[in-house]
């Protein structure tokens, strides 16, 4: 019994140990284009964004203005979100999976509009 008790803990460290160490490698420090859809199809748009990520925590800024952003990564998924200072009320919210060390696919949400993106390391 207590050779299988210190088996199983063995192997959940390890698996803790791993899970850290994936986590780790993901870096989305840097900039990125986003190419966004909306759900209609017909608005097309591509903003630059540029994140630094501290540990799970990502912080930047969003467009040509440079809108202020935070945000998490958790393992190969991340969100950010803004507001647009001329509209505060308003939250757009950015979700998506890292596919590659260089390309983001996720969805795109706000009070006014949501779509999708794929976003692509500059």
């Amino acid at each position: 019994m207590k050779k299988s008790l210190y088996t199983l803990l063995v192997c959940a460290f390890a698996a803790l140990a791993a899970l850290a160490q994936t986590e780790q490698k993901v870096n989305l420090s840097g900039t990125w284009q986003i190419e966004y859809h909306d759900k209609n199809g017909k608005e097309v748009d591509t903003p630059m964004v540029r994140f630094l990520q501290t540990g799970g925590r990502l912080e930047g800024v969003f467009g040509d203005k440079h809108w202020k952003l935070e945000g998490t990564v958790v393992g190969d998924q991340l969100q950010f979100f803004f507001h647009p200072p001329a509209h505060s009320e308003i939250t757009v919210k950015y979700q998506g999976k890292l596919e590659s060390s260089g390309q983001i696919r996720g969805a795109m949400a706000s009070e006014v509009q949501s779509g999708t993106f794929v976003a692509v390391r500059k």
